[in-house]
C-alpha cells in the first residue's frame, strides 16, 4: 500500500511548475457545468497550463475527459477567461473533492495575463525561498 495509506495513485501529469494559492488570495475558478449550472470553487494551485480547485460535492459530470466551457480565473479584479479539460476528480477528506484542470486561454490576451499572473507567483515564491536561505551557506568561512 502507497504511503498514507491511500490505494489510489495520483500520477503527476503537468510538466509545469504549480505555485499554491492561499485561501486569503481569494483565487477562483468559474465554470458552467456539464447540467447547464455555472459552478464557481476556489483554486487551490496553478500553473501556466492548468489548475487545480476544491469542491464541497462532486457534481455530475466533471469526470475525466469532460469539457468545462466558458471558465475564468479570478483574482481579485483579474478575469482570465478559457476553457477546462478535466484530468481528474477525487475525493480528499469527508465529503471534499479536489478537481485538476488543464487551462485553455481564449484569447492572446488571456494567455498573456495568465503567463503574468503565474510569473508573478513564480517571482514570489523564488524570494520567499531565497529569504529562507540555507545554514551551510550563510556561515562565512574562516581562513
Amino acid at each position: 500500500m502507497p504511503r498514507g495509506g491511500s490505494m489510489q495513485e495520483q500520477v503527476q501529469r503537468r510538466k509545469d511548475p504549480r505555485y499554491f494559492l492561499p485561501h486569503a488570495l481569494g483565487a477562483e475558478l468559474e465554470f458552467d457545468g456539464p447540467d447547464g449550472e455555472r459552478y464557481r470553487f476556489p483554486l487551490m494551485d496553478i500553473s501556466i497550463r492548468g489548475a487545480s480547485f476544491s469542491l464541497p460535492l462532486r457534481p455530475e459530470g466533471i469526470d475525466e475527459g469532460a469539457m468545462l466551457p466558458n471558465a475564468s480565473i479570478l483574482v481579485d479584479d483579474l478575469e482570465i477567461k478559457g476553457n477546462l479539460a478535466v484530468h481528474y476528480t477525487v475525493r480528499r477528506f469527508r465529503a471534499n473533492y479536489s478537481c485538476g484542470v488543464e487551462f485553455f486561454p481564449k484569447t492572446d490576451i488571456d494567455q498573456n495575463q495568465l503567463v503574468s499572473f503565474v510569473s508573478r507567483l513564480e517571482a514570489k515564491d523564488q524570494a520567499k525561498r531565497s529569504s529562507l536561505g540555507h545554514p551551510c551557506m550563510d556561515v562565512t568561512p574562516s581562513e
